[in-house]
């Protein structure tokens, strides 16, 4: 942009006007029905794979002439009535991070697994919250 152009300014108009009402409007009656709820617990990917990392590191078995065994089955079980509305291709994107990220891990660790590396994330009724389990058993 150039110093001689100017940035439009919006001036107020019956438009402006009416869009800012309905605005109002609708963030009211979302706040009435409770459609601005907020989840109190994240899903941040970042958080997830560390704490996937550590429960990988404590789970890890030495076995004699083998080295350090990790663990290769990884499931995550989130809160159903915070999380059911994620679209399956979110969920999916998150499964295919968390694989990427434990094989990374077991990688740079040195780590060997018993079987090739499974991961399952799916929402859950009974779980309260976000719950990371690692095991060798399903």
């Amino acid at each position: 942009m150039t110093e001689k152009e100017k940035v439009a300014k919006s001036s107020i108009s019956p438009d402006w006007s009416m869009r800012g009402a309905l605005t109002k409007i609708g963030d009211t009656l979302d706040a009435i029905t409770g459609r601005r709820w907020v989840p109190s617990s994240t899903l941040a990917t970042s958080e997830l794979i560390e704490r996937m990392k550590r429960l990988l590191d404590s789970e890890a078995k030495e076995v004699a002439g083998k080295g350090r065994v990790a663990p290769h089955n990884i499931k995550l079980k989130m809160q159903w009535d915070k999380f059911s509305t994620d679209s399956e291709g979110a969920l999916e994107n998150l499964r295919n991070e968390l694989l990427a990220a434990a094989a990374d891990h077991i990688n740079d660790s040195l780590y060997y697994t018993y079987a090739p590396l499974h991961v399952e994330v799916k929402p859950d009724y009974f779980t309260e919250g976000v719950k990371l389990y690692v095991g060798f058993d399903r």
